[in-house]
């Protein structure tokens, strides 16, 4: 059986840090750090430096590094010229939000979808498909790449707590 890999979008991770407390949600920890040991889910370097800016989940990502070195995935070839392919399309270039560009402030968005899409995996966001947008929901429908958010995660994996 072929193993899903899942890259998890910032504001996922996000609600994992702030509300799925470690003493509360045991269960939950022991499935969620098993599949980051085995690399069923990764993120990439922008989302990693958009949580170091967020007040009350700063230590994340020491702690998914811990568990694999390589949670935080960096672009590679295959995912620049995908990207570049992305942002051809109007509509998904005029998502790019300016105040990021111009604070140089990371912008995980895109680089989320294209490791999505070189690890043939699912990507999963809280974000909500909108119709024209540039929103990770519809790009992802754009180019056949499954996108489902936390609780469809749980669901297509058969997690209870």
């Amino acid at each position: 059986m072929k193993t899903s890999i899942y890259v998890f979008d910032t504001n996922t991770l996000s609600n994992i840090g702030r509300f799925y407390y470690e003493s509360i949600f045991r269960s939950f920890w022991n499935l969620f750090e098993t599949y980051v040991i085995d690399g069923q889910i990764v993120s990439v370097r922008d989302v990693k430096k958009e949580i170091e800016k967020k007040e009350g989940i700063k230590d994340l990502p020491k702690r998914l590094e811990a568990l694999n070195r390589s949670f935080f995935r960096n672009p590679n070839k295959e995912d620049s010229v995908f990207i570049t392919r992305m942002f051809q399309i109007p509509q998904f270039r005029n998502s790019i939000k300016q105040d990021k560009l111009l604070s140089n402030d990371p912008y995980a968005d895109p680089f989320i979808i294209a490791k999505a899409q070189s690890l043939k995996g699912t990507v999963v966001t809280e974000e909500k498909h909108s119709p024209n947008s540039g929103k990770i929901p519809t790009i992802c429908e754009y180019y056949q790449i499954c996108c489902i958010n936390l609780e469809q995660f749980f669901s297509k994996e058969n997690w209870t707590f």
